[in-house]
């Protein structure tokens, strides 16, 4: 993700107004569709503080103007596309396969689980490196999903949920789940009768 971050600079301090995290998933699933048009994410994004809540907007541009096709880690899930919905438009996609349903889950240490948080009031700072936590198990756990996606054949994931537990000592677990299918883009079902 990348995260922006907007400041009140004085002479005697400075405070945080806000910070925009921008997922740049959406932006680079079109590149490995080979659709080189239109990579921008554009916009007005919230500003958003963990104490006082959305404190304005910020408007952004984000264009990408290259991406190597090599990847040299092998712990990826390029590739796989995530869906909330249940049903895609038949405009769009044809489902070629359903594999089944998939799950992970990964968990990580409460950055507000220390003896010390007991004595403090709400602190801003514990609260940014939660949603940071939080952001950061949101991809891991996509990540994870994704992997067991493509190993079992497929490329996408429809009904795709994540949930959040803090778990006590064991800290906050994100938990995934949702359907493996293998999608085909009409645009490329076309290509291939074609052929």
């Amino acid at each position: 993700p990348i995260e922006l971050k907007c400041m009140d600079h004085d002479v005697y301090s400075s405070e945080v107004i806000g910070f925009v995290y921008i997922d740049l998933n959406p932006l680079l699933m079109r590149t490995t569709h080979g659709s080189d048009r239109d990579l921008v994410i554009s916009g007005w994004f919230p500003l958003f503080d963990t104490v006082k809540g959305v404190r304005g907007s910020l408007l952004v541009t984000v264009k990408l103007q290259f991406i190597g096709n090599e990847n040299p880690f092998g712990d990826s899930s390029a590739g796989v596309q995530f869906f909330s919905s249940s049903h895609l438009s038949t405009k769009c996609f044809i489902i070629q396969e359903i594999i089944g349903f998939v799950e992970d889950l990964v968990v990580e240490d409460n950055p507000e689980n220390t003896w010390q948080d007991y004595f403090r009031k709400a602190n801003k700072a514990l609260n940014d490196s939660r949603m940071k936590v939080l952001y950061n198990l949101s991809a891991e756990v996509r990540r994870e999903l994704g992997k067991k996606v493509l190993e079992s054949g497929g490329n996408a994931v429809l009904s795709y949920s994540v949930h959040f537990d803090t778990e006590g000592s064991s800290g906050i677990v994100a938990r995934a789940y949702g359907t493996a299918c293998k999608l085909l883009r009409v645009d490329d079902a076309a290509k291939t009768v074609m052929i």
